[in-house]
């Protein structure tokens, strides 16, 4: 399991996402999906190598970096649009 840092912004919007795979490549993924501190990705054949000439499968979870501040009219937004979606935050 590989942890990923990501900012609240592009957790929030959505992004495409390049991973560093253990043999050095590098593989991208579009994420188009509300990312929280529970979502796990996963590239399937890219993990560790079993012996036998097979790859396992890589897990990435994320590390969302919050804000140390925003903006009163940021904060207010954010409210605001929490609110309008309430019920699916149930």
């Amino acid at each position: 399991m590989k942890n990923y840092k990501i900012s609240l912004a592009d957790a929030i919007k959505g992004i495409p996402l390049t991973v560093k795979t253990l043999d050095a490549r590098n593989i991208t993924m579009m994420v188009d999906e509300l990312i929280s501190p529970k979502t796990c990705k996963e590239f399937v054949g890219e993990g560790m190598p079993d012996g036998n000439g097979c790859k396992g499968n890589l897990y990435i979870k994320f590390d969302i970096c919050f804000p140390s501040q925003f903006s009163t009219g940021s904060r207010v937004s954010i409210i605001n649009a929490l609110k309008a979606n309430e019920s699916e935050l149930s």
